[in-house]
């Protein structure tokens, strides 16, 4: 992506401790937006039965959100893209608009980039209260856009962009502060790129990195639904390998997009007037541990995202070690509340990332991730009963895949810590300093101190709330072993 390489990266920050705290979309799309863990609200999975645009949601979180702030601080907002992955489907009840946006364009359902439907609404300007927003949001007028599969007027990316261009056009015009959320669906499967790039990078294959189709020896030592992982076989490796490209080929969009948008802020001389932020929902598998692809897991190729960062006092061309800011999507709200200077309300879970330019001392060193499997009956498994599927032949979720853990990132320390609490609270373990690949479960050498360091600061931050979930951890047990990073 050589514009977002040199037009955000290199006039910009990367945080390359940038991680989501759940690696899945609508929990984490949940939590971009409200600030908050998923066990203080929000989306628990990929479900309405999960809170993903259900009812909960719609009435609690969403009603004390990024949008809603951003009004109450002045600022004109506008959402265009992927929302919740439920949006607009619940065929029993109207479609809403969700409150906080003047400029609404939202997405009906999952990514898609052909046949689908996008619902767009405008409102007066005016800031909606708390009291207010729910009320409004239901009663506001819209219109649904059904598109169709003509690449030049239907690619949904392409479409996303006009409108977000148009609308960040309007607010410059009219010199009011603006908060813009763009959210394609690139790179989502169905990972389908636009014509003029599609099979740009087909000789290209998806990274042999070390984790690739692990072996037995290291299978056997994780949970219950990696030691059901067969090895990767020649179907599976070519259906990764397209995916791989393809996920590319369709990013390209994506960086002419990125082009765009910083051409018009300069345009209006506005470029060095504005943060702009870029990152993902969760990470993606291609292999890594038999794992062909999606996400959902511990392992860092599902949790780690790009996190990059422009504008004012943003050091140019500059990277933030992960062991000294570790940037999390509940970190968003409240790094965009401190950008416009709104106060940030106490249930706040996580905290602003200006601060990691503003200290030489970490603001977290550790944080809680948490994962509910998804399943369905009888077989308590991602699909029943257990078969091929888009040309794989394991389950890629289950019930028991449920489980937390303590990611720790610090100049002593690089580790997760992991329970399952529905397979007899099976651990895994991994000093990233000494195994970054994830191979070697070493839990059974952890000291008994040790064990329970993380037992309790598991238990704290899953009942942490706004403040409290800021809290340095308590010292090390002397037993501690400590790796320094190189």
């Amino acid at each position: 992506m050589p514009q977002l390489n040199a037009l955000i990266r290199q006039e910009g920050t990367t945080l390359e401790g940038g991680f989501v705290h759940t690696p899945i979309c609508c929990p984490s799309r949940s939590s971009i937006l409200t600030g908050r863990y998923i066990h203080n609200g929000g989306a628990r999975d990929n479900t309405r039965k999960g809170n993903c645009y259900g009812e909960e949601w719609k009435i609690t979180e969403q009603t004390a959100s990024l949008g809603v702030w951003a009004q109450e601080a002045g600022y004109k907002t506008g959402y265009s893209g992927k929302y919740l992955n439920n949006y607009g489907l619940d065929k029993d009840s109207e479609i809403e608009v969700p409150p906080g946006w003047n400029e609404w364009f939202g997405l009906v359902g999952n990514s898609v980039y052909y046949n689908y439907s996008l619902v767009e609404s405008r409102d007066n300007g005016q800031p909606q209260t708390k009291s207010e927003s729910e009320s409004k949001s239901r009663a506001r007028s819209y219109t649904v856009y059904t598109h169709g599969e003509d690449y030049s007027t239907d690619y949904l990316p392409n479409v996303l962009t006009r409108h977000s261009l148009n609308v960040m056009e309007e607010f410059l015009s009219s010199k009011d502060p603006f908060l813009m959320v763009h959210a394609w669906p690139t790179p989502h499967q169905p990972f389908t790129p636009a014509p003029w790039a599609t099979n740009k990078f087909s000789d290209l294959t998806a990274p042999r990195t070390p984790n690739f189709n692990a072996s037995w020896a290291s299978q056997s030592q994780k949970h219950w639904i990696m030691r059901q992982m067969q090895p990767i076989n020649s179907t599976d490796l070519d259906l990764i390998n397209v995916f791989y490209h393809s996920r590319i080929e369709s990013l390209l969009s994506v960086d002419d997009h990125v082009r765009q948008f910083v051409e018009l802020l300069d345009r209006h001389n506005q470029l060095d007037n504005t943060y702009i932020l870029y990152t993902s929902d969760n990470g993606f598998q291609m292999g890594q541990h038999r794992l062909a692809y999606d996400k959902r897991h511990l392992y860092e190729h599902d949790l780690r995202v790009p996190f990059l960062l422009r504008g004012p006092a943003i050091p140019p061309n500059h990277t933030l070690k992960g062991h000294d800011c570790l940037a999390l999507n509940i970190d968003i709200a409240p790094t965009i509340l401190d950008m416009i200077q709104h106060p940030n309300p106490p249930i706040l879970d996580g905290t602003s990332l200006l601060q990691c330019f503003k200290s030489t001392q970490s603001q977290r060193i550790d944080f809680l991730v948490s994962y509910f499997g998804e399943f369905q009956q009888p077989c308590e498994l991602w699909w029943c009963p257990p078969g091929p599927k888009n040309g794989f032949s394991f389950p890629i979720d289950s019930r028991n895949n449920t489980y937390d853990c303590i990611r720790t990132w610090s100049k002593s320390e690089n580790s997760i810590f992991c329970v399952f609490e529905l397979e007899q609270n099976f651990v895994e373990y991994y000093d990233l300093t000494i195994d970054p690949w994830q191979l070697n479960n070493t839990q059974s050498a952890l000291s008994p101190s040790t064990r329970d360091h993380y037992m309790q600061r598991m238990k704290y931050l899953k009942s942490c709330k706004g403040l409290s979930c800021h809290e340095l951890p308590p010292t090390r047990p002397d037993s501690w072993i400590r790796h320094v990073d190189k």
